[in-house]
C-alpha cells in the first residue's frame, strides 16, 4: 500500500453506513500489518488512522479529532484485537470533495512522516491546530513564498548539510541563517520587482558582524515546481537528523505535513538564478529618529551593487 492522497480518496469514498462497526470496534478499509498503518471508520463514522504505537506522546482531544498514543482496539472483519497501536480518530464531512482531498493529503503526510522517521507522535501534536480549523490549511500565502525561498537557498547551495546547520530552527528567529561572524536574513518575492518589507530590528550596529541580505524572485508559472519539490529535493542532500529539523520547521511554519502543501507553482531554474545576495551596508534603510522604536519598510532593492555572488561565499566561520 503507498497511501498516497489518491489511494486515500479511493478508501474514504468507501465509508457509509453499512461499513460501521459495532460499538468499541473499528472497521478497516486497508491495512499493513507489518507496519501497523490501516485507514477505516469506527462505530459513529469518524475517519481511523491506525499507526504503531507513540508511547513518548501524550495524547489530546481537539474539535475535529482525537489522537490516543497507546492503545488497543476490536477489529471488526478479523474479529481480532490490535494491540500496541495508537489512534487518530477525526470527524470528517466525506460527503464535501474539498475536505476530502485536503484530509487525504494531511493523512497521506503524516503516513510519509511516520514510514520516513519511524515515529509521528510530535508530528501530530504540532498539528493540532489544524485538527481544531477543521483539517483546512491555515498558512498563507506570505508564509509560504518565505519558506520556499529560504529552502531554494539551502537547495542551491554546493554543501546543504554545511548551510543547514546556520539555519534557523525557530521559525520566528529573527535572522534565517546564523553563525558567530554573519546574520542572513532571505527575503522572497513573487513579484517581478525586487522589493521587500525589511525591520529596522534586523540591521545590526555590530562592525564585528557580516549582515547580508539574500532576494528571491519566485518565477510563477502554470506548470512547475511547487513546495513539495523543493522540500523534497533538499530532503534528499540532508543528513537523517537533518531531515527531521527540516520536517519539523516546516511543520511549524506551515502547520500541515510537508507533502500535503499545495499551490504556487514555480520555474526552479529561473527562481534560483534571480538569488542576490545584498551587504547590508547597501540597503538604503532610513535613520529612525530616537523615539521611533522600530519600523518596518519596502524598499527596492533594484539596481544596488550586491558584492557576494553565491550563498556559499559567505562567511560563517
Amino acid at each position: 500500500m503507498m497511501w498516497s492522497s489518491g489511494d486515500l480518496i479511493s478508501l474514504l469514498k468507501q465509508s457509509n453506513e453499512s461499513t460501521r462497526p459495532a460499538s468499541g470496534s473499528i472497521s478497516l478499509f486497508s491495512i499493513d500489518s507489518s507496519l501497523k498503518i490501516g485507514i477505516g471508520v469506527d462505530h459513529d463514522g469518524s475517519v481511523v488512522l491506525i499507526l504503531p504505537a507513540q508511547p513518548e506522546t501524550l495524547g489530546f482531544v481537539t474539535r475535529y479529532a482525537t489522537f490516543d498514543p497507546l492503545t488497543a482496539v476490536y477489529w471488526q472483519e478479523q474479529e481480532s484485537t490490535l494491540s500496541d497501536i495508537s489512534i487518530l480518530k477525526c470527524k470528517v464531512d466525506l460527503i464535501d470533495e474539498i475536505v476530502i482531498r485536503s484530509f487525504s493529503a494531511i493523512i497521506s503526510g503524516i503516513i510519509d512522516i511516520q514510514n520516513r522517521f519511524g515515529e509521528v507522535g510530535n508530528v501530530l501534536w504540532t498539528l493540532k491546530s489544524l485538527f481544531e480549523s477543521g483539517f483546512a490549511p491555515i498558512f498563507s500565502q506570505d508564509e509560504l513564498v518565505g519558506l520556499i525561498g529560504e529552502l531554494l537557498v539551502l537547495d542551491s547551495s554546493s554543501d546543504p548539510i554545511e548551510l543547514f546547520e546556520y539555519w534557523h530552527a525557530d521559525p520566528k528567529a529573527k535572522f534565517d541563517f546564523s553563525s558567530s561572524k554573519s546574520r542572513i536574513e532571505v527575503k522572497t518575492t513573487t513579484s517581478q520587482s525586487r522589493h521587500h518589507y525589511i525591520s529596522s530590528s534586523q540591521f545590526y550596529k555590530n562592525p564585528e558582524m557580516n549582515l547580508y541580505f539574500v532576494s528571491v524572485k519566485l518565477d510563477i508559472v502554470q506548470v512547475g515546481w511547487n513546495f513539495r519539490d523543493v522540500y523534497a529535493s533538499l530532503l534528499s542532500k540532508l543528513t537523517l537528523d537533518q531531515q527531521r529539523l527540516l520536517t519539523k520547521v516546516v511543520m511549524e511554519t506551515l502547520s500541515v505535513p510537508p507533502l500535503s502543501v499545495e499551490g504556487l507553482n514555480f520555474d526552479q531554474k529561473s527562481s534560483i538564478s534571480s538569488i542576490e545576495i545584498f551587504d547590508g551596508a547597501v540597503i538604503p534603510f532610513p535613520e529612525l529618529s530616537a523615539r521611533v522604536l522600530s519600523a518596518t519598510c519596502l524598499i527596492s532593492l533594484e539596481g544596488l551593487t550586491h558584492k557576494t555572488s553565491h550563498i556559499d561565499q559567505i562567511p560563517f566561520k
